[in-house]
């Protein structure tokens, strides 16, 4: 049960800071690349904040203009 609850709460995350993408304005319906920049705040507790930096390598690597 706890695993599971892990891999939803890591989950949620990642689909929170991935509808923090950015838009360049190259279309009027918000056709950007997809990707997120500026500066992400994310904060977790317990095993999530331990495991939070290997389960956002991924995200990073997709998305390197984020701080």
């Amino acid at each position: 049960m706890r695993r599971s609850a892990f891999l939803a709460a890591v989950a949620f995350s990642l689909v929170v800071l991935a509808g923090c993408g950015g838009d360049d304005g190259s279309s009027a319906t918000g056709g950007g690349n997809g990707k997120a920049s500026g500066e992400v705040t994310v904060w977790a507790m317990g095993t999530e904040g331990e495991k939070l930096g290997v389960l956002a390598k991924d995200f990073m690597r997709t998305n390197p203009d984020v701080r």
